[in-house]
C-alpha cells in the first residue's frame, strides 16, 4: 500500500508540472491585411498562412484608414487552437499627437476611444478566425515591413488546416466544410501607413 500512495504522489506531481507549462510559442511574420469591401471579411497573411476574420468593419475601415493616417499596430494574446481557430487582441493607437475635429469624428465613428492619461486614440478589438494555409502565391501587394506577432500553440496536434486557392478571379478559402470565395476587386490591400514597433 506504502508504494502505491508513493507511485500515485509522483504520477500526480508529473501531472501538475505538465498542467502548468506554459504554451510553445511560434513566431509569425505578418505581411498582408486586406479588406473584403462587402462582407467586411479580414485577411491577414503571413508567407505560408492566411488568417480569415470574419465581419470586422470598424476594424477593417480603420485599416484602409491607415493608408493615409498613421497608426501604432500592436498585437497581443494571440494563440491557435487545435482546431486551427486563432484568437488575440489588435490594438491601433493612432501616432498623430494633435487630430484634426475631422480626424477625430471619422476616428470616433470608427470605435477609437481617447486614452485620458496619455490623449492617445485607441482602437482596440478582439478577433476570432480561422487558419489556412497558402497553396501558391497571392496576386497582392505585401507589407512594406512584416510585424512579427507571437502566437501561444496547442500542445497537441493541430488538425489540417484549410487551404487558400489564388485564381485568376477570386481567392477562394476551402475548409472541409466551407468554401468562401473573395472577388479580387473586393479586396482593398492596406500596404502603407501601419508604423512599425
Amino acid at each position: 500500500m506504502y508504494r502505491v500512495v508513493i507511485v500515485l504522489c509522483i504520477f500526480l506531481a508529473g501531472c501538475t508540472t505538465k498542467l502548468w507549462e506554459p504554451k510553445p510559442e511560434r513566431l509569425m511574420a505578418v505581411n498582408g491585411f486586406y479588406v473584403n469591401k462587402e462582407t467586411n471579411d479580414l485577411v491577414v497573411t503571413t508567407r505560408s498562412e492566411a488568417f480569415l476574420f470574419p465581419s470586422q468593419q470598424q476594424l477593417g475601415q480603420a485599416l484602409m484608414l491607415s493608408r493615409e493616417i498613421e497608426f501604432l499596430p500592436e498585437f497581443s494574446g494571440f494563440s491557435l487552437s487545435s482546431s486551427n481557430v486563432v484568437s488575440g487582441s489588435i490594438k491601433l493607437t493612432l501616432h498623430e499627437q494633435n487630430p484634426s475635429a475631422e480626424l477625430v469624428s471619422q476616428l470616433t465613428a470608427l470605435g477609437f476611444t481617447k486614452n485620458p492619461v496619455t490623449n492617445d486614440f485607441l482602437l482596440i478589438r478582439e478577433i476570432r478566425g480561422e487558419r489556412y494555409t497558402i497553396e501558391g502565391s497571392l496576386p497582392l501587394e505585401k507589407l512594406e515591413n512584416e510585424y512579427q506577432v507571437s502566437m501561444s500553440m496547442p500542445r497537441g496536434p493541430i488538425d489540417t488546416a484549410g487551404r487558400v486557392i489564388a485564381t485568376p478571379v477570386a481567392i477562394t478559402f476551402d475548409a472541409a466544410a466551407t468554401v468562401v470565395a473573395i472577388p479580387l476587386f473586393a479586396l482593398f490591400v492596406v500596404s502603407q501607413g501601419l508604423l512599425g514597433p
